[in-house]
């Protein structure tokens, strides 16, 4: 890219420099016309010696603007597609080559004016100076239309772009509601399992136990091993009370073995099962609190908020969704609370509240 400066701004090929192919769909040609107009606007300027006729503060004042331009130029020709942030980096540029237009117009269209109007007065032509006059004429005419027509468009920009916010804030919000409703009913079913109609398969046990372990989930399972376990030791005391003169010792021993054996294998899959189901029901219940607040982060946009208010929502939003709530399900698991006493205390208070 040849070098621009403050010097060469003038002959700087914009068209070329604008519509550069590397930049693809990422090209400047929507602000082509203005990039233009500014930099005839600057060779005029220098072409009426707008440095020696004006005075010091309003020669100081284009030359800064003139800086300016050389900056954003300097910008467009640095950019590429491949940087971090390009779509936004574009459209940063394309707002500052909108507001220095609208900025040059404003303040040095009186300029214009008088460094003509010397011109016309040194060369003493009258013809000249009238259609100097007219040109100008013509020039705020089109300058006021331009004015009005860029402030039509950026107000519509505005609009549109925070419209396109709202709905692409909207939209995620609600894929994260549906998501987390979706996973807090994945765990929850995992966790306390399918309805079972036990009418339908009454007296049919080895249905009974089949449809436990393929739909009951880890609440059911947990409850089978439990009343498992209790039946065993119930068992074995009848059987200890009334035929305990029938065994010998080494018959006794073996026996009281394989039921001790017995009792710790269905002991281990009771311990195991409540576990897997506070667990699984505390992450239903985590993915629950976030949907609830991805629900109500949606019915807040819905009410269009003010930009600065909708991204402290937004933050706040994502801080309590993510974070690491009590549930009351892990604190059970960090304890390791013995699943017989559980189980006995839940029948006590069901037979309480019964």
């Amino acid at each position: 890219m040849t070098e621009i400066n403050f010097e060469n701004v003038n002959q700087v090929d914009i068209k070329k420099l604008a519509s550069n192919p590397d930049f693809g769909a990422l090209n400047f040609n929507e602000i082509l016309g203005l990039l233009e107009k500014i930099q005839s606007i600057f060779k005029e300027l220098d072409e009426l010696n707008y440095s020696e006729k004006l005075p010091e503060h309003d020669a100081n004042i284009i030359s800064q603007k003139k800086q300016d331009f050389v900056k954003l130029l300097l910008q467009i020709g640095n950019f590429t597609v491949s940087q971090e942030n390009a779509p936004n980096v574009r459209n940063n540029i394309i707002d500052q080559t909108k507001n220095l237009h609208k900025e040059i117009f404003n303040q040095f269209i009186t300029d214009l004016v008088f460094l003509r109007q010397e011109v016309a007065f040194e060369s003493k032509d009258e013809k000249n100076l009238q259609e100097q006059q007219k040109e100008l004429s013509k020039l705020i005419k089109e300058t006021k239309a331009q004015k009005e027509q860029l402030q039509k468009e950026i107000d519509e920009f505005k609009s549109k772009k925070k419209q396109e916010e709202l709905e692409h804030g909207e939209y995620a919000v609600t894929q994260l509601a549906h998501h987390f409703a979706q996973q807090a009913n994945d765990y929850t079913k995992i966790a306390e399992g399918q309805h079972i109609d036990y009418k339908k398969i009454k007296g049919n046990y080895k249905k009974i136990l089949k449809k436990i372990f393929r739909k009951g989930g880890w609440l059911k399972k947990r409850a089978l091993f439990f009343w498992a376990l209790f039946l065993i030791i119930i068992i074995n005391i009848v059987v200890y009370i009334k035929w305990r003169d029938s065994f010998d010792r080494d018959s006794l021993i073996a026996y009281g073995i394989v039921k001790v054996a017995l009792i710790l294998l269905l002991y281990y899959g009771m311990h195991f099962s409540s576990r897997n189901y506070y667990i699984i029901s505390n992450l239903a219940a985590i993915n629950k609190h976030r949907k609830n607040v991805a629900q109500t982060l949606e019915d807040f946009i819905k009410t269009n908020p003010d930009k600065e208010i909708l991204n402290q929502m937004l933050m706040e939003g994502t801080k309590a969704m993510f974070r690491n709530i009590p549930t009351g399900y892990n604190s059970k698991v960090d304890q390791d609370e013995n699943p017989i006493t559980e189980i006995v205390n839940n029948i006590i208070k069901t037979n309480k509240n019964g």
